[in-house]
């Protein structure tokens, strides 16, 4: 790992190295340093001792130590009872499967080959080195602007990005602080000397701030016109966050009139769950407005 890194993967507290289990299948997220694994839920630690609870009670009927036990197919079928048990029922598999072998082979059919190799999958938008920032894996997302020359009845904005991550330019892998005013000047998530990473998986933690960032454009204003917009967070029907509305009449010199609508807020005080994320924009002089939703998870 390169010294001084502030991406490489670190040891966090809770976690351990050449974690073994005895379980036949996985109860918790590990990591092949890539990333850091989320801790063990409790749902995944019910999982795990439903298990050896129930190992342990068929284990000696069966003559077997409960690691020779959960080494054959009543162990497999035991964890697939614990996971229909807690989850709910998902797998086809009976009781009496996890205590004869000869019920489990005999509903399981004949053994056949498995091949298992790792992949990962990207996509399209994937990036293995980032232009701006020199960071290795990725995501570019595309910033729309739109027809202009088509919105005459809502205010005209661009996409709307959703972030809880802002890299500074000076951790970059190579020396691209000489390129920041290109920078700024071509990507309008570079601001300041920091660039915001968008979110492709819009699943937000609650620990982190989230940022929203769009544009909202004014071409046929003599001047800059005033716009409130505000963002709101909804449960189905109800309302259930909401920030304080902002005022803008700032923006940039430019034959758009593009005016840069930013957002920084908490999000501790939310429950971990859905929302429908939707941000307003009003423009009071002309009575216009603009709406754009998305749903979103917010995680503890």
């Amino acid at each position: 790992m390169t010294t001084g890194n502030r991406y490489a993967f670190r040891l966090l507290p809770g976690m351990r190295r050449g974690l073994r289990a005895e379980t036949p299948l996985p109860t918790r997220l590990v990591s092949n340093e890539e990333f850091p694994p989320l801790p063990q839920t409790p749902a995944q630690r019910r999982v795990e001792d439903r298990i050896l609870a129930e190992a342990a009670r068929l284990a000696p009927r069966l003559g077997l130590s409960r690691r020779d036990f959960l080494r054959g197919s009543g162990g497999m079928a035991t964890s697939l009872l614990a996971m229909n048990a807690v989850f709910g029922r998902f797998f086809d598999v009976q009781p009496v499967e996890a205590a004869d072998p000869a019920a489990f082979k005999e509903r399981s059919g004949d053994p056949y080959f498995i091949f298992d190799v790792q992949l990962h999958y990207v996509g399209a938008g994937y990036d293995p080195r980032d232009e701006e920032t020199g960071r290795i894996g990725t995501y570019e997302a595309k910033f729309l602007i739109p027809n202009l020359n088509k919105e005459e009845k809502r205010i005209p904005i661009s996409s709307v990005v959703l972030s809880s991550q802002r890299v500074d330019m000076r951790d970059a892998l190579y020396n691209a602080a000489k390129d920041k005013g290109k920078s700024e000047a071509v990507n309008p998530l570079v601001q300041d000397g920091q660039k915001l990473i968008p979110s492709v998986t819009r699943v937000f933690s609650k620990s982190r701030d989230m940022y929203v960032y769009l544009q909202a454009y004014e071409p046929t204003a003599p001047s800059i016109q005033p716009l409130i917009a505000f963002v709101t967070f909804y449960r189905g029907q109800t309302k259930a966050f909401e920030t304080s509305p902002i005022s803008v009449s700032e923006g940039l010199d430019n034959r758009l009139k593009t005016i840069p609508l930013k957002f920084n807020f908490a999000l501790e005080k939310l429950q971990a769950g859905k929302y429908d994320c939707q941000v307003t924009v009003l423009d009071p002089t002309s009575q216009k407005a603009a709406f754009w939703q998305a749903p979103i998870m917010l995680v503890p």
